[in-house]
């Protein structure tokens, strides 16, 4: 029984990574690239003060399209109908390794599938937003759920999440604040943002994160604020570096920070 997430992208963010964020590496872009489209981003993760995870990802383009994302050694190519992506292609140097699929109800996304038919995310909606995610795995030919996100959803930013999993019985609940600048993602493919994890930050909103709360139950209504994020931006409102803190008071600790370079 595997107990990992769908989301394929976290093959290179996670699994596979150790690269090097000071790599010179750079991504083949046109020259008709869209302003503010992402070029690199480059994420820290700390444990106890010092770095446990360093990471970079390029962003490849031709004629002004994502055509795959890269490290040094880890390659995702993205296979599209329109302006859909319909596969995910990984590459560990060069050699093909699995794909991932993805299905669409209309413009939605609703489903990502392993080629193994062995783990899978879903997407729900009402009336064409988001109201959930959940991660599956196969068992003896049915699907089980190991993990759901809850959300609601105001102005295109969660604002309320409840967190399940199948080796918890008790749900919890989080809520957010967010800036009234642009995500990094709003010129980007608006697929990308189902897919891309983060540990600095959840691009699938239309801002950015400035502070999460916990509560004690998913019932309490005062909350306790947890995280805080430390935001610069370039002359047009883009993030181009994010720190996310442990927040307690007076004692802040830095969990991640992530830096982002733009077109």
């Amino acid at each position: 029984m595997k107990k990992k997430a769908c989301n394929v992208l976290l093959f290179i963010l996670i699994t596979s990574v150790i690269s090097c964020s000071n790599d010179d590496s750079s991504s083949s872009s046109s020259s008709a690239l869209t302003t503010n489209t992402i070029k690199k981003i480059e994420e820290k993760v700390y444990y106890n003060g010092q770095v446990d995870t360093d990471y970079y990802m390029d962003f490849n383009y031709e004629n002004n399209l994502l055509k795959s994302l890269s490290d040094s050694n880890n390659r995702l190519d993205f296979v599209y109908d329109g302006s859909k992506i319909i596969e995910i292609k990984r590459l560990v140097n060069n050699l093909y390794v699995e794909s991932n699929f993805l299905t669409y109800e209309g413009d939605l996304l609703t489903t990502i599938i392993q080629d193994d038919q062995d783990e899978k995310t879903t997407f729900s909606y009402q009336n064409g937003i988001l109201v959930s995610k959940t991660n599956s795995y196969s068992n003896n030919g049915n699907w089980v759920i190991f993990n759901s996100e809850d959300y609601q959803i105001t102005s295109n930013n969660i604002i309320k999440t409840i967190f399940q999993n199948q080796f918890s019985t008790q749900s919890y609940k989080q809520t957010f604040e967010f800036d009234a600048k642009n995500s990094m993602m709003k010129n980007m493919n608006p697929y990308l943002k189902y897919l891309l994890e983060l540990e600095t930050c959840n691009v699938i909103n239309q801002n950015n994160l400035i502070k999460s709360y916990s509560y004690d139950n998913i019932n309490s209504i005062q909350g306790t604020q947890f995280r805080d994020f430390v935001i610069t931006y370039n002359a047009e409102d883009y993030p181009i570096h994010i720190k996310k803190y442990n927040f307690n008071g007076s004692q802040q600790e830095l969990i991640s920070e992530i830096i982002i370079t733009y077109n």
